[in-house]
């Protein structure tokens, strides 16, 4: 091979490894989108729970507490 061939795969090299990162970027920021999507489902399906349950704030938090106890000591 020559210096020209070896250049011209090294440049293509680059450009592909440009591409790939701007991909690899675009991904991490739709999954960044997707994962506070399901956090606000996840917040907004909490809020209609505790309306439509006879639960106060209160309670709940205790209960998440408690079953966050039970869940570490089976782990």
């Amino acid at each position: 091979m020559n210096n020209q061939t070896l250049q011209e795969r090294k440049e293509a090299l680059i450009k592909q490894q440009k591409a790939l990162i701007k991909k690899r970027d675009n991904i991490n920021q739709e999954l960044k989108e997707v994962k506070k999507k399901i956090e606000d489902s996840e917040k907004e399906y909490l809020m209609e729970f505790l309306k439509n349950s006879k639960m106060t704030i209160h309670e709940a938090i205790e209960k998440l507490k408690s079953n966050n106890d039970n869940q570490n000591h089976y782990q």
